[in-house]
């Protein structure tokens, strides 16, 4: 994940496999799961080239409070949703570059999840 306006991420030739909600999603914090493959937020700038992101519990791909993500030639796969975008009006044309999204519950959603505290 990258968070905070200082942050830039750069993927090339990544895959992010398996990632899981944390335990207490089952009980105590049930609204918090986590899960996600690749985060964007609080205005970060995340790039990723030639990449893999497959069995994501919650989402593949989360963007969230104006954080940004350009995608390019990869593919989303497994994820409970492919891509949960909470930044009103997003360019989706920025996630679709050459990606592919199959196998998901569903590719995308904008509802909105909890994000993790910047670290």
């Amino acid at each position: 994940m990258a968070s905070e306006d200082v942050a830039e991420l750069e993927l090339l030739d990544v895959e992010i496999l398996q990632t899981m909600a944390q335990v207490c999603a089952e009980d105590t914090c049930p609204g918090e799961a986590q899960g996600v493959a690749l985060g964007s937020f609080r205005t970060a700038r995340v790039t990723a080239e030639r990449f893999v992101i497959r069995g994501a519990e919650v989402c593949g791909l989360q963007l969230a409070l104006d954080g940004e993500l350009d995608l390019l030639d990869g593919r989303v796969s497994g994820a409970e949703v492919g891509a949960c975008i909470q930044v009103p009006d997003y360019d989706l044309t920025r996630l679709t570059t050459r990606v592919e999204y199959r196998d998901n519950g569903i590719n995308l959603d904008a509802t909105e999840l909890p994000v993790p505290e910047a670290i």
